[in-house]
């Protein structure tokens, strides 16, 4: 019998820069994590996985080189699953080459880390709810009503699943982006390069009554805190002769809020929310009102158009099609290493509320998401809300926990004083 040909998927552009920027002791990867209720039983999850890994071709896949192209190809088996023992080690090439993602597991825990080439938050999430959904199936018996972010596992990937959106919804004309010198975070890096993380657990109605006393939403709200905490920090770290830099976040953006794309591959880019040096010298609510007319110009469908045109104009450009892709490597390297690794302070995603099907909740407690630090300015910061508590994880390679406790300081402050004139 003639073996079938696996189908593979041409990598986007967006997703090329975590291959040509990786390192050996640093690959761009995310962690979900699922807290349970009970006891984690690996056989149980090694059969979910098992089942789901037909359904996600996209995401459960290695990432191929060939001469002129990176491709997406679907693992042929399963990953494995293994117990639990550092948070977001760095994937070797093999593995990238291989299944670009891990399923962990530990005492009460199913974690999953995922390469950022493969997907973005949506379609991580998406895989997330599927396994533990499929995982209750078989341990319980439960069966749950599937939607659009948790799969049927029955069915076969679609085509708009699998669609590269960027091609679909990008300008005509492309948006220049500026690169300049902002401030990135001093840190004394971890002896084994280990990733260390800073949770700080609020209740979600609490967090959303403060952000409605100053006519915000919760990200703008998280972002102007975060804003004048590294504000701070740069405040504390400054000598009489060193240059004062403006302070800029990058702010993930779920493209699909603003096109009808339902691809579960990268779709999201991003805003560069900014304040001056001296921000902390301000009144709050001056900088909540920066960040939300920044939010007003750069979460519209114009402007993230206009960055998709930047990004798949190379894609476009027959010369660079034919250009080997070792050469794109070393440039996509060298312009990162120049400007891209520079443009903000750190990453703040705020991936909102996740609503799990009623039969799922007696079994969950909670989850989080964490994100592999910068290489230089060695920070990052996720967040998601489940069950009514949100989750904010500061993550850090370095040894200092500064900004994180200016950060919560700044927010319990802020929370305290709405519950005060409430």
């Amino acid at each position: 019998m003639k073996k079938e040909k696996i189908k593979s998927y041409l990598l986007d552009n967006s997703a090329i820069i975590h291959l040509a920027t990786m390192r050996k002791n640093h690959t761009n990867c995310y962690r979900f994590t699922f807290t349970l209720n009970e006891a984690v039983c690996p056989q149980t999850l090694r059969k979910a996985v098992e089942h789901i890994t037909p359904r996600f071709p996209t995401i459960i896949a290695g990432i191929r080189s060939g001469f002129f192209r990176y491709t997406l190809t679907p693992s042929e088996t399963p990953p494995q699953v293994k117990e639990d023992s550092i948070c977001l080690a760095t994937m070797t090439k093999e593995e990238i080459k291989n299944c670009a993602l891990r399923v962990l597991y530990g005492e009460n825990s199913i974690s999953v880390e995922f390469f950022h080439s493969l997907t973005d938050g949506h379609g991580a999430i998406t895989l997330m709810n599927t396994l533990l959904a499929e995982y209750l199936h078989i341990k319980h018996g439960i069966d749950v009503v599937t939607g659009e972010m948790l799969l049927d596992i029955n069915e076969s990937s679609k085509e708009s699943e699998e669609a590269d959106e960027f091609f679909t919804y990008a300008a005509d004309k492309a948006t220049g982006l500026k690169s300049d010198n902002v401030y990135l975070l001093p840190g004394t890096l971890c002896a084994k390069d280990e990733v260390l993380a800073d949770i700080g657990t609020y209740d979600t109605d609490t967090i959303l009554r403060a952000a409605k006393k100053h006519n915000v939403s919760v990200t703008m709200l998280l972002c102007a805190v975060m804003l004048r905490a590294v504000s701070e920090v740069q405040k504390r770290h400054r000598n009489s002769s060193s240059q004062n830099k403006p302070v800029q976040l990058m702010v993930p953006i779920n493209l699909r809020k603003l096109f009808p794309g339902k691809t579960l591959r990268n779709f999201s880019l991003y805003a560069l929310p900014r304040v001056d040096a001296d921000e902390i010298k301000r009144p709050l609510k001056e900088t909540l009102q920066s960040v939300k007319k920044q939010f007003a110009i750069q979460f519209t469908k114009e402007y993230q158009a206009g960055i998709m045109a930047t990004h798949t104009k190379p894609d476009r450009m027959y010369i660079l099609k034919i250009v080997p892709l070792w050469i794109k490597c070393a440039v996509l390297r060298i312009i990162h290493d120049l400007c891209g690794d520079k443009n903000s302070a750190l990453t703040l995603t705020n991936l909102g509320i996740i609503s799990l099907p009623e039969q799922m909740n007696p079994y969950v407690s909670d989850m989080f998401v964490v994100l592999t630090p910068r290489r230089r300015s060695p920070y990052n910061c996720g967040i998601v809300t489940c069950k009514g508590k949100m989750k904010i994880t500061v993550s850090r390679k370095c040894r200092e926990t500064e900004l994180s406790d200016i950060f919560f300081r700044m927010l319990d402050e802020i929370i305290a004083d709405t519950t005060m004139v409430a």
